[in-house]
């Protein structure tokens, strides 16, 4: 995928381009939501298990029976405005998941386990492992900027805030650390450091800034 924050930022921007409020705020919260699943990934990477946290992220909440799901909701008139919003906003974030992260999405989740033709698709399998590694290490980097620079933005709206004041010094120290930590981890524990960075850190203060301030 692309890192968290360029999701976030996307979703920002997008949600600017419509004038009905609830399908703005949809657009936002579906344009990040679909890695929610990095939390059970997680667990299974935890357990030693990395080959099934790969499967999981950027499979049941990337795929078309979420969208289905979904779109049955709000045209049984649950949340429709909202869910149209959401909709567009998850949309996006699989087409960049498809050109940006140089690994698969599983659209047609869960049948990969049942027919052979419903295989994730990957755009880059031709790209070898190295190269990915190395993709994903500098989006990090980037990720953690783009944070900051987020942060540092809303500074002059809500100036008075702990996250706004201290927020953006956080995210730019934790890039010499990950650099130090890219240097002397296995790939293995580095791509777990990242992810759990991202659910202890960053996913709960897009919660609390969507919440407090979208």
């Amino acid at each position: 995928m692309p890192t968290f924050a360029q999701h976030w930022w996307v979703g920002w921007f997008l949600s600017g381009c419509f004038e009905n409020p609830t399908v703005a705020k949809g657009v936002y919260w579906g344009s990040v939501l679909p890695d929610v699943d990095v939390y059970l990934a997680f667990l299974f990477i935890l357990l030693g298990r990395e080959p099934e946290a790969m499967k999981i992220h950027r499979g049941p909440t990337h795929s078309l029976l979420c969208f289905a799901l979904l779109a049955v909701c709000a045209l049984t008139g649950i949340a429709p405005l909202f869910l149209m919003g959401f909709l567009f906003g998850m949309g996006v974030h699989v087409v960049l998941d498809f050109f940006f992260w140089l690994w698969f999405v599983d659209l047609f989740w869960p049948l990969r386990y049942w027919v052979s033709w419903a295989k994730p698709i990957n755009l880059w399998d031709h790209v070898s492992r190295k190269t990915i590694e190395t993709w994903g290490y500098y989006l990090e980097l980037v990720d953690h900027m783009l944070v900051a620079a987020f942060l540092t933005y809303q500074k002059e709206r809500h100036p008075d805030t702990i996250v706004c004041q201290y927020g953006p010094t956080t995210m730019l120290a934790l890039i010499p650390a990950l650099m130090i930590a890219h240097r002397h981890m296995s790939v293995r524990y580095f791509f777990a450091l990242t992810h759990g960075i991202f659910m202890v850190l960053q996913m709960p203060l897009f919660v609390w800034v969507s919440v407090q301030w979208v």
